[in-house]
């Protein structure tokens, strides 16, 4: 949560945005505890992923997230190898949607009981992710809880977090949206599995169409528990690649929780434009086959899942070769979806041939 600004709701629910001004209204109250120190109150700025903090000469970025009930999935197969992917991913992408170069992360891993194989699995794969990410691991936190940790099946329970710190080098300005003008393009990159989003819907449908055992279901050449497990696609180090290299991104949508609609809506909100996608990438199969299942409409689909792209950039449309020249570069593919608008709201073509049009809300508006 960035101090000051109430974050969004979980998954857009109305329980969620009411405990989110609950913990921002406490928060701010914190704020007079820093009046007349360095990092006082008004010393950072909010981004819509992560907050800048002015330290000296260096603007500092930070964020924090976790992985969520994907975790329960891991426990199914008995892989745990692949969640540092989704943990770094769901934190160095939101501080890289704000324009910075992540650096370091700290995680906490909350435990039932310990199992040194499932800790050695874990661990393993943050080590792969990080030297991916380009970015040292340098603290945490591994507490036995006993029985306040639940989950499936007899192994060990656990929640994994992270806190990610990076910064603003010089030279670069914050990616708030606040330069996205009419007639900017919206590149994508593709996303191959769930992300580490909607994954309580994603069990519960499972369930209910297949039983207790939905993971061994086959699905897309392997099972569905196979499926959802894919580790989530690191975005950030596309973004430094894209910034070293001067390209004038404007936007940067970070595509987790409340989908495009959601996400993209934060960009937006600086200027109060708009967006066209007419071109949107197609979801992986895996997720159109669940939207199919479980008869989820186009909507309800775009609010909850990524639907096609791990993260959004947008651009003047005369530097779209140059990005897509230099993502390529470093082994990314962008593709062009759409433009900005200079009409507020969110106008989605879905691949299955609809329009789904979304109103201004008051979260996306200057104020």
């Amino acid at each position: 949560m960035s101090p000051g600004r109430a974050p969004e709701g979980t998954g857009g629910s109305a329980r969620g945005d009411a405990a989110s001004r609950i913990a921002a209204e406490w928060s701010e109250r914190t704020h007079p505890f820093r009046a007349g120190k360095a990092l006082g109150p008004g010393a950072g700025l909010f981004g819509h992923y992560a907050q800048i903090l002015p330290i000296g000469r260096e603007r500092i970025v930070m964020t924090a997230d976790g992985i969520g009930t994907k975790i329960e999935i891991a426990e199914r197969l008995g892989r745990y190898d692949t969640l540092g992917y989704d943990l770094l991913a769901m934190v160095t992408d939101d501080l890289a949607a704000l324009g910075a170069e992540p650096c370091v992360v700290s995680n906490v891993l909350d435990v039932s009981v310990l199992d040194d194989d499932i800790v050695e699995q874990l661990f393993r794969g943050l080590h792969d992710a990080a030297k991916l990410a380009g970015i040292a691991v340098v603290g945490g936190e591994i507490a036995e809880l006993g029985d306040r940790m639940a989950g499936h099946g007899a192994s060990m329970h656990f929640a994994w977090s992270a806190t990610c710190v990076g910064h603003l080098p010089d030279g670069w300005e914050p990616i708030d949206g606040s330069a996205v003008l009419p007639g900017n393009a919206v590149l994508a990159v593709r996303e191959r599995g769930f992300r580490s989003n909607g994954f309580s819907t994603l069990r519960r449908g499972l369930e209910a169409a297949f039983g207790a055992r939905w993971h061994e279901i086959p699905c897309d050449g392997g099972t569905w528990g196979e499926v959802l497990l894919t580790p989530s696609l690191v975005c950030a180090p596309l973004v430094v690649a894209l910034r070293t290299a001067g390209v004038p991104l404007t936007g940067i949508v970070h595509v987790t929780g409340g989908g495009i609609p959601s996400k993209l809506g934060r960009v937006l909100r600086a200027t109060g434009h708009g967006a066209t996608l007419s071109h949107l990438l197609p979801p992986p199969a895996p997720m159109q086959a669940f939207v199919d299942l479980v008869g989820m409409s186009p909507i309800d689909a775009y609010n909850t899942f990524h639907m096609g792209p791990a993260m959004l950039f947008v651009l003047p449309e005369a530097d779209v070769e140059r990005a897509i020249a230099q993502a390529a570069e470093v082994g990314h593919r962008l593709e062009p979806v759409g433009r900005i608008d200079a009409e507020p709201g969110i106008r989605i073509h879905t691949t299955g041939g609809e329009l789904l049009e979304l109103a201004p809300s008051t979260a996306w508006s200057r104020t």
